[in-house]
């Protein structure tokens, strides 16, 4: 049965949980000592801040500090006033496969951007294998960045490739994302092409590989519906067999962060402790939180009414693959268009771009 199924993979996983009492002794412990604002989403609010450097936790319970450095190195401190001014967030969904001692690659890279105004949010995907500059007189893939050289090169790096500037950043394993979505009753989500699934039979028993095993793959078509924690997983991490390949996987992990954005606000009651409590299990150790130095409520009161507008998905580079062979090796580049975004992006004016590029973003569904 799927459900079975779907309990061996969080029994497997069981010890990757902390015992509540622990976090919130360790938290008691150390928050007089903290001199940084970094968390795991250990808090009243943690299922929304599951894209953690957007939406902070909402009335706080605990907080647990993590690491001493920074996620994001360089920033301003004390933090600016965060009122009045755009937002940007780096945001990375990483693979951490289960009794691998192999480097952890980032398996998608985002920018969360908050305009000004708090019009809207906008997630941008930046492909995983674009060509980065992590050093001068270095080249390499953005994933490869992130399992060499970790965060704060890889938020260097993408800054060098966009020109955008980060008050914050945040890793989440795609583990605790799918525990998340279980607790969560599963998340509807919008199906915009015909997916066939490497990893999941018709009748959604996991395999290795459907195509080698030569087994009737589990099949998702278009349309909109509520999807199961291990579909919504599975769906949006397929890139075999896509016209585009990771460039549409890199579109749908977007959709899906937006879509469980959505249902964690609507469907979590703050009152009731207890689904907090296991939404907190679920997520806490497989998320890192960098605020920069603003303080969580702080942020959770500017952020959270952001959610009741639009939620904007922007893949790039935008339009499709644009592949530059070096020394026989392939990579992603930046076209123009995708260019002139970022500098948009970067002088707040991403909503009067898009307006002007129909058709380069995927509208909220």
């Amino acid at each position: 049965m799927l459900e079975d199924d779907l309990k061996d993979t969080f029994a497997r996983h069981e010890d990757l949980v902390p015992a509540g009492a622990h976090i919130i002794d360790k938290a008691a412990s150390t928050a007089r000592t903290r001199r940084r604002r970094r968390w795991m989403a250990t808090s009243a609010g943690a299922a929304l801040a599951l894209v953690a450097a957007v939406v902070a936790p909402v009335a706080a319970r605990w907080a647990m500090p993590l690491r001493e450095e920074p996620l994001i190195p360089g920033i301003q401190q004390p933090a600016p006033e965060v009122t009045g001014r755009p937002l940007n967030f780096l945001l990375i969904g990483l693979d951490k496969r289960v009794n691998s001692t192999a480097p952890v690659r980032a398996d998608s890279v985002m920018i969360a951007h908050v305009p000004a105004d708090r019009s809207g949010l906008y997630l941008v995907t930046v492909a995983r294998d674009v060509l980065v500059t992590p050093s001068p007189g270095t080249r390499g893939k953005l994933a490869e960045t992130y399992a060499l050289r970790g965060f704060p090169a890889t938020a260097a790096a993408v800054t060098s490739l966009t020109g955008v500037t980060f008050d914050g950043g945040a890793t989440i394993e795609f583990t605790g994302l799918k525990k998340l979505v279980a607790a969560l009753g599963g998340v509807h989500m919008c199906i915009d092409q015909v997916v066939r699934s490497e990893h999941h039979d018709r009748n959604g028993r996991y395999h290795t590989s459907t195509s080698r095993d030569g087994v009737q793959p589990y099949v998702y078509r278009p349309g909109c519906r509520t999807l199961k924690a291990w579909e919504a997983l599975d769906y949006a991490r397929q890139r075999q067999g896509l016209p585009t390949g990771s460039y549409d996987r890199d579109r749908h992990i977007a959709q899906m962060f937006r879509a469980v954005l959505r249902q964690a606000k609507e469907s979590i009651d703050l009152t009731d402790l207890a689904t907090l409590d296991a939404l907190t299990d679920a997520i806490g150790p497989s998320l890192v939180l960098d605020t920069g130095g603003i303080a969580v409520g702080d942020l959770a009161k500017t952020l959270r009414p952001v959610l009741d507008k639009d939620i904007t998905v922007v893949t790039t580079p935008i339009g499709g693959y644009h592949s530059k062979t070096i020394d026989g090796l392939s990579y992603q580049v930046m076209d123009d268009n995708s260019k002139d975004f970022f500098a948009a992006l970067k002088a707040d004016r991403a909503a009067d771009w898009l307006a002007d590029h129909p058709g380069s973003d995927w509208p909220s569904k």
